[in-house]
């Protein structure tokens, strides 16, 4: 039985999620999954296949969606050390322009197809009159050494985990992302966000509109013409489509 005022929820995440999801949800315990079971106590009590769960929970249509935003928070604290590390101009642009490169065969032609670069990206958007923010993380990050555009600033070098990322999300005005994880960090924190989305897009991006029921805030591109479009403004970004 649980304590008074505590979820009896157990929620088990891979590493740079932990601080992120116990800070969004104080009433579970969240544990790294590599450590759940370590104890002889410890356990599941039901196991269902991620494609189960809105079945599970009764998402049924657009209008069952359960899009209370934001449902991720970051920390008071974070937010204002990450604040003092960007520069003071306004409005800020935060950039991701590639996802993580799987290695599995089924996944390596969406990968190209779903990610872009700085050069292609930065160069769609720039000049603007705007503070551009990185957030790439990972291999692609390394490509803001061979830009030599509009500066971008660079406070992923402080990044630790999700729980940084978005701490820096919380500074923006606006984010800028394909089809990755950092764009699903944005929309459950409920910031602005443009999808730089693909031909072969995502069953959750739907074929037509420019908005997702999943997420309020966010916006995406048209794959038929691959512009960014938003509040009726584009910018000619291109979309890679393997």
């Amino acid at each position: 039985m649980a304590d008074r005022g505590r979820a009896d929820l157990t929620i088990t995440v891979p590493r740079p999620l932990v601080r992120l999801l116990a800070q969004s949800f104080p009433r579970a315990t969240v544990k790294e999954i590599r450590k759940f079971g370590e104890n002889r106590e410890e356990g599941y009590d039901y196991s269902a296949p991620i494609p189960d769960l809105p079945y599970i929970v009764g998402v049924v249509s657009d209008e069952t969606i359960p899009a209370n935003i934001p449902y991720l928070r970051a920390d008071p604290a974070d937010i204002e050390k990450f604040a003092a590390m960007l520069p003071p101009g306004r409005p800020r642009i935060g950039l991701v322009w590639a996802g993580a490169q799987r290695i599995k065969a089924e996944f390596v032609l969406t990968d190209r197809r779903r990610s872009s670069n700085l050069q292609d990206m930065a160069a769609a958007l720039t000049p603007v009159d705007a503070t551009l923010v990185n957030l790439q993380f990972g291999p692609p990050h390394q490509q803001i050494l061979a830009w030599e555009g509009q500066p971008i600033a660079d406070p992923m070098r402080s990044v630790n985990d999700m729980a940084d990322t978005a701490a820096i999300m919380e500074n923006l005005d606006l984010i800028i992302s394909v089809d990755t994880s950092p764009l699903h960090l944005a929309g459950g924190l409920g910031r602005p966000t443009w999808l730089v989305s693909r031909r072969d897009a995502c069953w959750r991006w739907r074929d037509e509109g420019d908005t997702t029921p999943w997420y309020p805030a966010c916006g995406f591109s048209a794959p038929r013409n691959c512009h960014l479009s938003r509040h009726g403004k584009k910018s000619a970004l291109p979309c890679t489509n393997g």
